[in-house]
């Protein structure tokens, strides 16, 4: 009889150690275990092995069958509220449930493959825990759950009430009044507007608070410069009041409505109304719940409700009522926002379209794509009915033939365009020169939280007691968690760094020798500078490098040992070899990102 026992906390392991096993296999299903204690006995003591699931999963072959299984549930259950859902899109960020499917997974094959008589599994997933058990609840297998989790005070009071519904809903209510007061909007009647949605947050602005898009940069002058009406219509992140204040600054060269301001009350009301009838009646989803030959209804059923539940529904809601709001105001000659495929995009095009169907929409994908960006592949059932953009601009060939080969894009909707938040990457004189001696690291990190603290327990472990290097972490600028926060997983901490001051990532280059890298476009805008480029893969269930097509002037370090050796390999190349990367480098990064020109930037208003 297999015995398996599920366990987050170090008593689970004393208890485990006083019953006298000689050998006990373990896996860890979380991103790092945070009880250092119960790390280190886990690979210091002799009778504990550890079994990494991965070795039995194929990445490719899982990515296109979360994919299609995604894409036939979207196919049955496509609406407004199902597209609400963080889980539909497929973005492992935005949802917890591409990692438990993969977890889920590992563990049948791991029991398929070795067949353990006592396996200790470490995760703080109990649901995952409950999903497993009603698979083998009428197998022989003895299974424990020792999972304990904690539960915040008003994630307890939210289970029962509404209460971040609620909370997030006055919230609007107190922004839309702010907006109102600070961004002064009068529709003309006569004028067809370019509306660019976007977010708007502190990099948004200079040092002199001057207004400066970071989706789109320098195509809302050149939209301004062809007398074109322009709105921009945002998102304001935090701190709201103090963007808000730099809005108003800016008001009289451009026109600003958020989406608070756009939203109207009775709109804003049954944003609420819907929200509190998911919450009370959660939608019941119909299709094929069978992913190699596992079901997973639970888990389906569990991401649900727990959607309908968050603010994260609400918001997406929100975008849909804001939007139906401003398109039912002025008249608008086309749409543009930035392209992730994500749920707050399709409700926005089902707003738009469920009005003026005339309304040219232009999606604008802005960023790299991995492996791992699953909400960028579409699946075979859903491919006529998601939906998508009138046209989707590129930032070059690259990814243009990424999204028709591999990801499923219909190749009528794909238009070159340009890099317009890379715009600096333009041309191989900017290349500077080879620096020999490698002192200065740059670490830019990117959205997860999974990296941050991944990669930091990483960076620890290969620089421990190193001082010879300068290392610099910069944070994204829309950080899932804090830096501080995410530092705080690694008490003891070994490596000299710090953090990044500079106000644009320009500079931080400037000063870079070589920048260290998990998932960020960063990555692309350091060779296109001529800096080489480390990908560090700390064990991601998924490849989240985007330059996973790329191998010149990048090297792949995964084991914390191997990673100061591959820096001195890097200083000991010849300058032939070196300039020949650098070159073949040079000539990928020109097709990944276009320069942005007037010939360029005319792909979003052809």
């Amino acid at each position: 009889m297999n015995k398996l026992i599920f366990f987050n906390q170090k008593k689970d392991i004393d208890k485990l150690l006083k019953q006298g096993y000689s050998k006990i296999r373990y896996v860890v299903l979380e991103d790092f275990i945070p009880d250092r204690e119960i790390s280190d006995i886990l690979e210091k003591n002799p009778i504990f092995s550890k079994i990494n699931p991965k070795q039995y999963i194929k990445e490719e072959d899982f990515r296109q069958q979360y994919v299609d299984f995604i894409g036939g549930l979207n196919r049955k259950n496509y609406s407004f509220l199902w597209w609400g859902l963080d889980f539909a899109n497929k973005h492992p960020a935005g949802s917890d449930i591409p990692k438990r499917v993969w977890n889920l997974l590992g563990l049948e094959r791991i029991m398929e493959k070795e067949n353990p008589d006592l396996l200790a599994i470490f995760t703080c997933d109990k649901n995952l825990v409950v999903q497993f058990r009603i698979w083998h609840k009428h197998n022989d297998a003895e299974i424990e759950d020792r999972v304990r989790q904690k539960t915040k005070f008003l994630d307890k009071i939210n289970a029962f009430f509404p209460i971040y519904i609620f909370l997030v809903f006055l919230r609007s209510i107190i922004f839309k009044i702010s907006a109102h007061i600070a961004i002064r909007f009068k529709p003309k009647p006569c004028e067809k507007y370019i509306v660019l949605r976007t977010l708007i947050s502190s990099r948004s602005f200079d040092k002199r608070s001057n207004f400066k898009d970071t989706y789109f940069g320098k195509l809302c002058n050149f939209i301004k410069e062809k007398n074109l009406p322009l709105l921009i219509f945002a998102t304001i992140s935090p701190p709201f009041l103090t963007n808000l204040k730099k809005i108003f600054y800016n008001n009289r060269k451009y026109t600003f409505i958020s989406l608070e301001q756009s939203i109207s009350l009775i709109n804003l009301f049954k944003c609420l109304y819907r929200s509190l009838k998911a919450y009370f009646i959660p939608l019941q989803p119909e299709g094929n719940f069978h992913l190699n030959g596992l079901n997973y209804e639970f888990t389906i059923n569990y991401a649900i409700r727990k959607g309908s539940k968050t603010q994260r529904l609400y918001s997406n809601l929100f975008v849909y009522y804001s939007t139906l709001s401003l398109v039912k105001k002025i008249n608008i000659d086309r749409f543009i926002y930035p392209f992730e495929n994500r749920g707050w995009e399709k409700l926005s095009l089902k707003a738009i379209k469920s009005v003026k169907k005339d309304i040219e929409v232009i999606g604008y994908q802005h960023a790299s794509i991995s492996l791992m960006l699953m909400n960028f592949f579409i699946g075979k059932e859903e491919r006529n009915i998601i939906p998508l953009p009138n046209r989707l601009v590129t930032m070059g060939l690259v990814t243009r033939d990424i999204l028709k080969e591999m990801c499923n894009f219909p190749e009528n909707i794909l238009k070159i365009g340009c890099g317009l938040r890379q715009e600096k990457t333009k041309n191989i004189a900017s290349m500077r020169s080879r620096k020999r001696e490698i002192k200065n690291i740059l670490v830019p990190l990117a959205l997860s939280s999974e990296e941050y603290i991944k990669g930091i327990i990483f960076l620890n472990e290969a620089f421990k007691n190193c001082d010879k290097y300068n290392i610099i972490l910069r944070p994204h600028t829309y950080p899932v968690m804090p830096i501080d926060e995410a530092l705080s997983y690694v008490p003891d901490l070994k490596f000299k760094f710090s953090i990044d001051k500079n106000y644009t990532l320009d500079q931080s280059l400037s000063e870079a020798d070589i920048v260290l890298y998990f998932s960020t476009t960063v990555s692309l805008e350091a060779l296109a500078k001529g800096i080489p480029v480390i990908n560090i893969d700390p064990g991601f269930f998924s490849n989240p490098d985007p330059l996973f097509e790329m191998h010149n002037l990048k090297w792949i370090v995964k084991t914390p040992n191997a990673l100061i050796k591959v820096i001195k390999d890097i200083e000991k190349l010849s300058d032939e070899e070196y300039e020949s990367m650098k070159s073949k480098a040079y000539q990928y990064v020109s097709d990944y990102i276009y320069p942005v020109t007037c010939e360029n930037m005319k792909a979003f208003l052809e």
